[in-house]
């Protein structure tokens, strides 16, 4: 991937997130699971490597 595709999906990702998170989004599991959802939805779109996207995934919520 290019680091212009890259820059576009981290973009998606950060508007993604400040959207779905709440104050306490770390502590229910509902809201951790909805933000999981929101950024496998993100990568499949913009067709990141199924085989490195539960990692990706990982990094975005920590």
């Amino acid at each position: 991937m290019g680091n212009d595709q890259l820059r576009v999906i981290a973009s998606e990702l950060v508007r993604t997130v400040r959207k779905n998170s709440g104050v306490d989004w770390w502590k229910r599991d509902n809201a951790r699971a909805k933000l999981r959802v929101a950024i496998k939805g993100i990568l499949q779109q913009y067709g990141y490597p199924p085989d490195l996207a539960s990692e990706a995934i990982r990094t975005v919520l920590k």
